[in-house]
């Protein structure tokens, strides 16, 4: 996703670290996390190695003060073996295959360390926590963020020749582009779960959910600055 600061394109790029063993403080930071409940955010699987790969950034900076920082991460490989258990919240079997990338888990045991894995749990979610994670939605309080969703055919496409005339009042408050691939495997399918009819689309978002929608850049203005 690319996001744009002052009418220029800033490519947001996440520098993956291997973290081999993390010295956990004491007690529960921010977002809730504690030092003994490992929760990331599944990637892949990479079968080759037998692994499964996890953000666990959010977690590995419990105990940070200040604003959580989502710029770079920390990734765990864990080997999964046939003794592994996949299961929801519920008990129930879970297949890895059918994760989608960004789903909440929980590990087990709760150390970045030991690589074998004995147990993942599959987390609810929130529409909130998933809209977040794949950053469509607002930082703050009382704060609009505009997504622009393009297809991939040629035509539909946004033409950005005239972007800081016609979308002056969105870039101002925040505005990121993405490019909708019915084939990725994100924890929304934009297009189904914001009915979308065509591309390119704009989707206006405070820090909760969808607040407006059009495929038109004056009425998308207009909606902004009457906000």
């Amino acid at each position: 996703m690319k996001r744009l600061i002052g009418g220029r394109y800033a490519v947001a790029a996440m520098l993956l670290i291997v973290l081999a063993l993390f010295s956990a403080g004491c007690g529960g930071g921010q977002g809730g996390y504690k030092d003994n409940v490992l929760i990331g955010h599944f990637s892949r699987v990479d079968h080759e190695q037998g692994k499964v790969i996890v953000d666990i950034s959010e977690w590995a900076h419990r105990n940070d003060k200040g604003p959580v920082r989502n710029d770079w991460g920390m990734v765990y490989h864990g080997k999964q073996t046939s003794s592994t258990v996949v299961r929801n919240e519920s008990g129930e079997k879970v297949e890895l295959a059918t994760l989608k990338s960004g789903q909440k888990v929980r590990i087990y045991p709760p150390d970045p360390s030991n690589e074998k894995i004995d147990e993942v749990v599959v987390m609810e979610m929130t529409n909130q926590e998933k809209y977040k994670r794949m950053g469509l939605i607002a930082q703050g309080n009382n704060q609009l963020y505009t997504v622009l969703v393009n297809g991939q055919a040629a035509g539909d496409r946004y033409d950005d020749s005239n972007m800081e005339q016609e979308l002056h009042t969105a870039l101002q408050g925040g505005l990121s582009l993405m490019e909708y691939d019915p084939k990725a495997n994100e924890l929304v399918d934009i297009k189904d779960e914001f009915e979308l009819k065509s591309f390119p689309a704009f989707l206006v978002f405070d820090n909760e959910k969808l607040v407006y929608k059009t495929y038109k850049t004056d009425e998308l203005e207009k909606f902004l600055q009457s906000q």
